[in-house]
């Protein structure tokens, strides 16, 4: 039977394998931006912002309110 844990024996081998450290580095610098950005979202189109003006896909309201029965 072989040595048990903590007896003299073969010393146990590294747990990871050396890998040699690169001299330069592995990360990509970052893109630089456009200069053009994107363009916005036409008006009323765009359900996060508040706007002051009814969306273009809605039904117009009525000017007349019909009493209810």
């Amino acid at each position: 039977m072989g040595p048990l844990f903590g007896e003299a024996g073969e010393p146990d081998p590294p747990p990871f394998p050396e890998k040699p450290v690169p001299d330069e580095p592995t990360v990509q610098p970052p893109k630089p931006a456009p200069d053009i950005l994107p363009p916005k979202d036409p008006p009323g189109r765009n359900p996060g912002r508040e706007v002051d003006y009814p969306s273009p896909d809605l039904p117009k309201r009525p000017e007349v309110i019909p009493p209810a029965n």
